[in-house]
């Protein structure tokens, strides 16, 4: 699946890739951001990001800490 797939699908204004790949793509942000400015320009042009999330390797840790305040806080 494709990142334009992802966007056009969920219609969502930011993607967010994380996990194990997103240290390794982020060095890579120039050349995507290129890519998609070059071949996706009208997925660009209503105002999406896509963004690299700088929460991994702790991102597992921090969303398994979250599961139990919503369960004590209903959110």
């Amino acid at each position: 699946m494709s990142v334009e797939n992802i966007m056009l699908g969920l219609d969502s204004e930011i993607v967010i890739i994380g996990g194990e790949i997103a240290p390794y793509l982020r060095a890579l942000g120039p050349e995507i951001d290129a890519y998609l400015e070059k071949n996706h320009s009208s997925i660009l042009s209503r105002d999406n990001k896509l963004v690299f999330s700088t929460l991994a390797p702790q991102s597992v840790v921090i969303g398994s800490g979250l599961l139990p305040l919503k369960e004590l806080f209903d959110f």
